[in-house]
């Protein structure tokens, strides 16, 4: 009985070894006929589509503020709004200020505008480019806040400035009178602008 189990057993081991059916050859690829594809490249996307540039500054500043003289930061933030002219080299910026003075514990918060003039006719006989030196002039209106009140102020100013790259500008001198409430105050600025594209 032993033996006959035996056999039963080798004997389906073999049917089901030998019963499968064999899995049909892979044939070989027909020759593929290669066509070349002229496709355009796709336009490099502009890293800013629209053409503005936004312009962010720090500046340090003296202040002189009811006969004392104190240290404190200019801070502005600009988008060129409008460029007009042949060469399209005038410039209008819509700009945000920022006076902050903590000794004498004044500061001024404004928007307003800046104008950059081309000065190309000017410079083209010197070894600098209107495209590196520059001049503005610049106003605003805002919130003044002083030790003794908070009210409206505004500011007037102008200055120099000096693009040292592409992205990076030196404004070498700026000269600002704001009007705080019913006091006056001057300030002269020196710092760096980064300008985003």
């Amino acid at each position: 009985m032993k033996s006959f189990c035996l056999i039963i057993g080798l004997l389906l081991l073999t049917a089901l070894c030998f019963g499968q059916t064999p899995s049909p050859a892979i044939a070989a690829p027909a020759a593929v006929t290669m066509v070349p594809v002229t496709t355009q490249p796709a336009a490099a996307m502009p890293v800013n589509p629209s053409g503005l540039s936004f312009t962010g500054s720090s500046e340090v500043t003296a202040f002189r503020y009811s006969g004392a003289t104190s240290v404190g930061t200019k801070i502005t933030q600009s988008l060129d709004f409008v460029d007009w002219g042949t060469a399209k080299a005038n410039h209008f910026s819509v700009v945000g200020y920022e006076f902050l003075a903590p000794t004498p514990g004044i500061s001024f918060y404004g928007g307003g505008g800046r104008v950059d003039p081309d000065l190309s006719k000017l410079l083209n006989k010197t070894n600098v480019t209107s495209g590196q030196l520059g001049v503005f002039a610049e106003g605003a209106v805002g919130i003044a806040v002083t030790q003794k009140a908070t009210g409206v102020g505004y500011m007037l100013g102008g200055g120099i400035k000096y693009q040292i790259t592409s992205s990076l500008g030196w404004n070498s001198l700026s000269v600002n009178y704001l009007r705080l409430g019913n006091v006056n105050a001057v300030s002269m600025s020196t710092g760096l602008s980064y300008i985003f594209k």
